[in-house]
C-alpha cells in the first residue's frame, strides 16, 4: 500500500498500475465504464504471465464479465498445464525412485543380516590409500591454493571473466587432481583413478547397484525430511542457492553446456575431491565416522549454502562418503550424485523454462 501511495505521483505507467491493484485487491475504486480501458491496459503492459491473469480475472470477475473471466481461465490452463505436467512426472520420478530404493534397502539390509551378501568388496581387490594423512593435507592446500592463483589471474586478464564462467568448476578441481596425480601416485601403479575404484566399471555399478538405490532413496527422504524440518521453524531454501538462470533463460547451447556441467561434470569431479582425496586422507589417519563426517562438512562448507541447504548437502556428503566406504570406489557415488544434480536440472527446465 506504501508502494501505490508512491505511484499515484509518478510517471505513467505506474498510476496504471496503483489503480489495477487499488480496484482487483482492495477494491476501494468502483468499476464503471473505466473497466474495458483497464483491461486493455493491464494486457498492454502486463506480460501474459501468471500475475497479468490473476489480476485480469479478478478484473473481469469484479465487473461481472464472465463470459471474459472463462476464457482467461481455459487461456491460464493452456500456459501452466505444461508446467504442472512437468512438475508431476518429476514428483512421480522421485517417489518411484524412493519406493524402489526402500525395496533395495530392505533386501540389502536382510542380506546383511543373513550374513550372505550377494557382492564382495574383496571381489574388487581395493586398496587403501597409499597416501599418509600429510601428504593428502598438503596436496589439497597445495591444490587449493593453485586453483585460487588462476582465478586471481583470470580476474585482472582480458577476458578472465567470461573464461572463468565458462569453466570456473575445472579450474577449481583440476590444479588438486593433477597434484594429488603427480604426487600421492608417482608410481603410476596403481594410478589415482585405480585407487578410487575408478576401474572395471560395468562390474562396479552392476554389484552395487541395490545399495546404490538405498543410498538414493535415503538422500531423498532426508532431502524431503529436512526441507520439512525447515519449514516448521519457517526457515527455507533461498531461491539463489538453486536457482542457475542458464538453464531457464539461456540459450540452447548454454542449456546443454550448464546441463551438462551441473548434472555430470560436478557430480564426477566432486566425488573425484571430496570422497577419492578428502575422505581418503582423512580415513589415513581417523576412523571412519569421523573421516565421513569431516569430508561431509567440507563438502558442504564448499557450496556456501544458508543452514537447510547446508544439511542437505552435508547429509549426501555422509551417505556417498558412506557408499565409499562400503563400495571401495567412488563410481556408485558418482551415480547417485549425478541423479541428484539431475532432478535439480529437470526441475529448473520442466517447471520454469
Amino acid at each position: 500500500m506504501a508502494s501505490m501511495e508512491m505511484w499515484g505521483s509518478e510517471l505513467p505507467p505506474f498510476p496504471t498500475f496503483r489503480q489495477l491493484l487499488d480496484v482487483v485487491y482492495l477494491g476501494s475504486d468502483p468499476i464503471g465504464p473505466d473497466y474495458d480501458i483497464l483491461q486493455a491496459q493491464l494486457a498492454e503492459e502486463v506480460p501474459a504471465n501468471w500475475f497479468y491473469f490473476q489480476l485480469a480475472k479478478r478484473l473481469a470477475s469484479r465487473s461481472g464479465d464472465t463470459s471474459l473471466r472463462d476464457h482467461l481461465h481455459r487461456q491460464f490452463q493452456q500456459l501452466t498445464d505444461p508446467q504442472l505436467w512437468g512438475w508431476r512426472a518429476l514428483v512421480i520420478f522421485e517417489f518411484s525412485m524412493g519406493a524402489i530404493g526402500v525395496i533395495c534397502l530392505v533386501y540389502v539390509a536382510s542380506m546383511r543380516f543373513k550374513n550372505r551378501m550377494v557382492w564382495r568388496v574383496e571381489s574388487f581387490n581395493q586398496m587403501p590409500s597409499p597416501w599418509s594423512f600429510k601428504e593428502g593435507l598438503a596436496v589439497l592446500a597445495r591444490g587449493g591454493a593453485l586453483s585460487i592463483f588462476l582465478i586471481a589471474i583470470l580476474a585482472v586478464v582480458p577476458y578472465g571473466v567470461t573464461i572463468f564462467e565458462d569453466y570456473g568448476s575445472f579450474l577449481l578441481y583440476l590444479p588438486t587432481l593433477f597434484l594429488a596425480s603427480v604426487w600421492l601416485c608417482p608410481s603410476k601403479n596403481p594410478s589415482l583413478l585405480e585407487v578410487l575404484g575408478c576401474k572395471n566399471l560395468f562390474q562396479r555399478f552392476r554389484s552395487s547397484l541395490p545399495i546404490l538405490m538405498s543410498v538414493v532413496a535415503l538422500g531423498l527422504i532426508g532431502d524431503w525430511l529436512i526441507m520439512l524440518g525447515g519449514a516448521a521453524f519457517e526457515i527455507s531454501v533461498h531461491w539463489t542457492e538453486w536457482f542457475i538462470p542458464q538453464l531457464v533463460w539461456g540459450s540452447q547451447a548454454e542449456l546443454l553446456k550448464i546441463a551438462i556441467e551441473v548434472a555430470v561434470a560436478a557430480p564426477i569431479f566432486e566425488e573425484l575431491i571430496f570422497r577419492g582425496i578428502v575422505f581418503s586422507t582423512l580415513r589415513a589417519k581417523f576412523g571412519f565416522t569421523a573421516s565421513m563426517i569431516g569430508s561431509a562438512t567440507v563438502f558442504a562448507l564448499a557450496h556456501g549454502y544458508g543452514p537447510i541447504a547446508f544439511l542437505a548437502v552435508f547429509w549426501s556428503g555422509l551417505l556417498w562418503a558412506w557408499l565409499y566406504e562400503r563400495t571401495g570406489s567412488v563410481v556408485p557415488g558418482m551415480c547417485a550424485h549425478v541423479i541428484n544434480n539431475g532432478l535439480v536440472v529437470y526441475f529448473l527446465v520442466a517447471v520454469f523454462r
